[in-house]
C-alpha cells in the first residue's frame, strides 16, 4: 500500500491536523469516532478502507475522524490504531470487532441506564404492592 491508500477525499472521513482539534472531538457530545493511526502500521493501513466505508455509511448519524500519530501529541496512546468512541460527552476506548458492523453497533447503540432505572422502579412498585397485600399491619 502507498500514500494513495490513506486518502480521505473520496469519503466522509474527516482528517484532523492537530491535537487541539482531536481534544475538541473527545469532549463533544457525539456520536463520533476518533482514530489515531500510524502510516507505517499494517493494521491501520488494512482498516483504512473500512473506516472510509463506515464514514460513508454513517454520514448522517455519526462522524468519523482520523489523525496521524505524528500530529497527535497527547500521551494517551498505547498502540495503533487507537480508536475512541465519543457519546454524550464521554470518550471510551474501542476494543470490539474491527469491521463496519462492529463499529456501527458501537457508535449507534444507546446506553441502557434509562431502561435499568425504569426496570428498578417497576420492581420496587411490585414489591411494595406485594408486601402491602401479604403483610398485615397490626
Amino acid at each position: 500500500m502507498d500514500e494513495e491508500d490513506l486518502k480521505t477525499e473520496d469519503s466522509k472521513l474527516v482528517r484532523l491536523n492537530d491535537t487541539k482539534e482531536a481534544q475538541k472531538i473527545l469532549t463533544s457530545s457525539g456520536p463520533a469516532m476518533l482514530i489515531v493511526y500510524a502510516k507505517w502500521c499494517g493494521h491501520c493501513r488494512a482498516l483504512f478502507d473500512t473506516w472510509r466505508e463506515l464514514s460513508n455509511k454513517l454520514s448522517k448519524q455519526a462522524k468519523i475522524f482520523v489523525i496521524e500519530e505524528s500530529k497527535y501529541k497527547a500521551k494517551d496512546i498505547n498502540g495503533f490504531p487507537s480508536m475512541r468512541i465519543v457519546k454524550k460527552g464521554k470518550a471510551t476506548n474501542y476494543e470490539g470487532a474491527r469491521d463496519v458492523e462492529g463499529f456501527e453497533k458501537a457508535l449507534l447503540q444507546l446506553g441502557g441506564r434509562r431502561r435499568t432505572r425504569r426496570f428498578r422502579g417497576r420492581v420496587r412498585k411490585t414489591a411494595h404492592r406485594t408486601l402491602r397485600r401479604h403483610v398485615s399491619l397490626m
